[in-house]
């Protein structure tokens, strides 16, 4: 794929029902005085966003008592990470305490404690140093798909923490090649769908896929914990009203009253540091389809 961020246009080619090939990559326009000088490879933050957008559109859209997944060939881009690209990951949580008075009783303070700046800057520095693990570990969070045993707190880390922080860095790195001001970071979502059938007949099915964009006004005055409270907040409200929203009232939904529904939510974690950019039609894709069959 070929991404120009001046033009505002997103070339990309595919076979069809997303599939890609295993090494799909994505090129950024790079302009010099205001002129197309040539093509860059995407970061290993915005390669690792691209291959999670792609994995999330694959999923089909599974019955509500049965999740499955549409064999459609799809294959990991890079092998699962190793004990040792983990063991040397999850040092990043933690924060030596230099400085700290003598009588502190723990060697190390939490990570989600650092302001945004010098978390990210960690984690662009073992990036950069360790790009191979990166890209591995970042294809685990994408196909969330673990070969090393990690605690509720480690998956959280890679899953949410560093994935933020890498898409971050990514527009940081993305704005010092094209000298463009730094965009918001995003993230997005495909939810598996929900069906009814009758008779062997799909006759009803609802998706919803979203885009959320995010600004931090003052990234200093910013931790990691409040950014990772704020986002995950949204991401699991959004997940609750999917979750619990009954059929029929899915079906009834306009793509309007869904979107409206998704602003309600990014209101409640909308705060003076952290603001959730409000959602639209071109950032929402709601499909509720109800069809009647007859004989």
């Amino acid at each position: 794929g070929i991404k120009d961020e001046q033009e505002k246009i997103c070339i990309t080619e595919h076979t069809g029902h997303s599939l890609y090939a295993s090494d799909a990559i994505e090129l950024y326009a790079v302009y010099q005085n205001g002129k197309l000088s040539g093509l860059r490879p995407a970061t290993a933050e915005e390669q690792a966003e691209w291959d999670d957008l792609r994995s999330r559109h694959a999923e089909t859209s599974p019955n509500p008592l049965e999740t499955h997944s549409l064999d459609n060939g799809e294959q990991r881009e890079f092998p699962n990470g190793t004990e040792k690209d983990y063991k040397s990951f999850l040092e990043l949580m933690k924060w030596e305490t230099e400085g700290l008075p003598d009588y502190a009783s723990v060697p190390y303070r939490d990570y989600q404690d650092m302001s945004l700046p010098e978390f990210n800057a960690r984690l662009l520095e073992w990036a950069n140093q360790n790009q191979e693990s990166f890209n591995r570990i970042m294809c685990d969070t994408v196909w969330n798909d673990f070969a090393v045993e990690l605690s509720g707190a480690e998956k959280q880390f890679v899953s949410l923490t560093c994935s933020l922080s890498g898409t971050e860095n990514g527009m940081f790195v993305r704005s010092s090649y094209t000298g463009l001001p730094e965009e918001d970071p995003s993230f997005s979502v495909q939810f598996p769908g929900w069906m009814q059938e009758e008779n062997g007949i799909t006759v009803a099915w609802v998706d919803l896929y979203y885009q959320c964009s995010y600004h931090v006004s003052d990234k200093s005055a910013v931790t990691v914990r409040e950014r990772d409270e704020c986002i995950s907040g949204v991401m699991e409200g959004i997940q609750k009203f999917w979750n619990e929203t009954d059929m029929d009232t899915l079906l009834g939904m306009t793509e309007k009253q869904a979107v409206d529904r998704l602003n309600q939510i990014a209101a409640k974690y909308s705060n003076e540091k952290i603001t959730i950019q409000p959602f639209t039609a071109d950032s929402v894709n709601y499909q509720a389809v109800n069809e009647f069959v007859t004989d």
